[in-house]
Order: C-alpha cells, then sequence, then structure tokens
C-alpha cells in the first residue's frame, strides 16, 4: 500500500475515537502491519504540577511489566530519557542501553529485544511515547528507510487520538461549568499575567478577578490558579 494511502486509512481509523484502549487496539493493528509484534503508548501528563500522571497502554508480558515497575526503571530508562529531550526517533541498542546493561538483558529476556520509540509534544502540553516493538529481525537501514516515515505518522497520529482521550477523560464536562469569565482569567493567568493586568484587561476589579480564578480553581480540583490555567490549557479549553 502506498505511503499516502496507509496514512489516510490511520487517520480515519483513529478519526473522532476517544477511548483509549480502542485507540490502542488500533495503534497495534498498525504495528502489526509495520511487522512489529508488541507495542506500547505512554502519555506524561504535567498536571498536578507536583505529581504528573503517567497513563501507559501496552502488550507487553505481565511479568515484564511487574518488574519494569518494582524496580523503577523508568528512573534509568534510556529510552525515556531521549524522549523526554527530543523528538527524533530512537532505534534501540547496546549502544543505547550501555547505562542501563542489568534494564537490556531483562527487557530481552522477556522477547523485548528489537526496538523504536518517538515522542511527540506540542508546546506546553501533553507529551506522548510510542514505542514498537518485536523479538527478533534487527531494524536495518533498509527498513527504516522504507518504513520509518509510517512509523513517525503512527507516532503523530496515536498522540492526537491519545490527546483526544486523555481531553475526553479529564473532566470534559467541567468546562460547562466554567463561565466565560473564568476562562478569560485563566488564559490570561496561562500567558503570565498578575491579577492587576487581568483587571485592566476585562476592565473589572481585581477583587472580580480573584472570585474568578478562586472559583475556577475550586471547580478544576487544583491547588492554586496556577495549576488550574496548567490543567485548563492541557484540556484544550484556552485555545
Amino acid at each position: 500500500m502506498a505511503a499516502q494511502s496507509w496514512q489516510r486509512e490511520v487517520s480515519e481509523c483513529f478519526s473522532n475515537e476517544t477511548c483509549k484502549n480502542r485507540i490502542f487496539s488500533k495503534i497495534k493493528s498498525a504495528a502489526t502491519e509495520l511487522g512489529f509484534e508488541r507495542c506500547a503508548y505512554t502519555l506524561y501528563i504535567p498536571v498536578p504540577i507536583s505529581r504528573p500522571q503517567v497513563v501507559q497502554v501496552d502488550d507487553f508480558p505481565e511479568a515484564w511489566q511487574r518488574r519494569y515497575s518494582v524496580a523503577e526503571y523508568h528512573h534509568i530508562d534510556p529510552t525515556v530519557a531521549h524522549c523526554r529531550k527530543s523528538e527524533r526517533p530512537v532505534v534501540w541498542s547496546d549502544e543505547l542501553f550501555a547505562s542501563a546493561p542489568e534494564l537490556w538483558r531483562e527487557a530481552q529476556s522477556h522477547g523485548l529485544k528489537v526496538g523504536w520509540s518517538q515522542a511527540n509534544q506540542s508546546v506546553g502540553s501533553l507529551r506522548g511515547v510510542l514505542t514498537l516493538v518485536r523479538s527478533r529481525v534487527p531494524l536495518a537501514e533498509e527498513e527504516l528507510k522504507a518504513n520509518e516515515p509510517r512509523m513517525s505518522f503512527l507516532a503523530s497520529a496515536s498522540y492526537e487520538a491519545m490527546g483526544r482521550a486523555m481531553k475526553a477523560l479529564h473532566g470534559t464536562r467541567q468546562k460547562a461549568f466554567l463561565t466565560p469569565r473564568e476562562l478569560e482569567a485563566l488564559k490570561w493567568t496561562a500567558d503570565g499575567k498578575t491579577m492587576a493586568d487581568i483587571a485592566q484587561i476585562l476592565d473589572v476589579s481585581e477583587n472580580t478577578v480573584r472570585f474568578h480564578l478562586k472559583n475556577a480553581t475550586a471547580k478544576l480540583q487544583t491547588p492554586n490558579k496556577t495549576a488550574a490555567a496548567v490543567k485548563a490549557a492541557l484540556l484544550g479549553w484556552l485555545d
């Protein structure tokens, strides 16, 4: 299938889907077409600011999932470190895992031997990472040249779909309870404006701005106005 036709098919498959499990099922199907046995999708949600959330769906062996969690391998996983700072795809290799040889040996013992990961992130928003894995046949340059554009497209399409699912899951209905003034106050707060600045922009008193931000903070169940603005921005309410 031509690359453009494949991309169009993937886009249509993900269109309007808001269930992360159904989205992952479609990711897995596309990954299989690309020659991978297993896959994972990880979303890093930077709220609450003090305890950012990590949401992952995968079909990795349960024993490996438990071991990875118990050993807290995410702290030393070089793929995590790479995807935290770059949106360039990375191919798993001995060199990549040189700083975490035990993790690499254990992953391979569970059949996770050949891997590829890529991150996507919008400015100030969610970060998502697609990981494609198989148990044999290294990723040669010829295969990467032929398939990596599709793999990267799948990463981008998955990011868009999973982001939509998270927005649907994390309080879409709450927006209806935020007034237009509360949303305006949050938007200017996200832009770094002080309450005095916002009062001048909206032509109201500082007490009125404080009132709107207090209400918005309570409705969003956040500890302060900054966290409320961040959460509203991540949910796409301040566009």
